[in-house]
């Protein structure tokens, strides 16, 4: 028993050094490869810079950056700290401020008025 034990650790001690560079060498061929894949166009399209930002939602460069830092807006930071801001949740945060018009206040308490006889 006290062989077989000692025969178990030998081995895996052999092992380990060859099995930990093999795991090296493939999560570096797996890093590789995923920089390698092309981002398209339409992907990328979706993502804007403070500038573009600024246009589509009418707000000064400087206005965003204050968002950006009291993290009102939504936003993306890549691990260089470069900041990024998508169209789609960008518009969606647009319209999450939505004010309701005069019209709709009225319909609104109409609606509750009826609901409460």
């Amino acid at each position: 028993m006290n062989d077989l034990t000692d025969l178990r650790i030998f081995i895996a001690s052999l092992l380990r050094p060859i099995i930990n560079e093999a795991i090296k060498e493939n999560l570096e061929a797996a890093k590789k490869n995923i920089k390698d894949i092309p981002i398209s166009q339409s992907d990328n399209s979706d993502l804007l810079s403070y500038k573009q930002a600024a246009e589509y939602t009418n707000y000064s460069i400087k206005s965003l950056y204050g968002k950006v830092h009291f993290h009102t807006v939504p936003h993306f930071k890549n691990e260089s700290g470069r900041v990024s801001f998508s169209r789609k949740e960008l518009l969606e945060w647009l319209r999450s401020g939505k004010k309701k018009t005069k019209a709709e206040i009225e319909q609104d308490a109409d609606n509750y008025v009826a609901l409460k006889k």
